[in-house]
């Protein structure tokens, strides 16, 4: 799983799997998407790519809606 900045949105990022779009996560729910350990490198590190159990994505990440 990768996770991104979205450009459009503040405070979203955008959750990749590959080629695939997962969806969006906002800013607050990073660290329970993440972990401790995984948030400090995403932010200080600018780490994108973590292993991530189905549970959580399925529970925190949302598909955005476009009109």
């Amino acid at each position: 799983m990768s996770v991104y900045k979205n450009q459009s949105k503040a405070f979203h990022y955008s959750v990749w799997y590959g080629q695939n779009f997962l969806g969006e996560v906002v800013e607050d729910e990073i660290m329970r998407l993440l972990g401790e350990k995984e948030t400090k490198k995403f932010y200080n590190r600018n780490k994108v790519n973590f292993l991530v159990p189905k549970a959580l994505l399925k529970n925190l990440v949302k598909k955005p809606n476009y009109y």
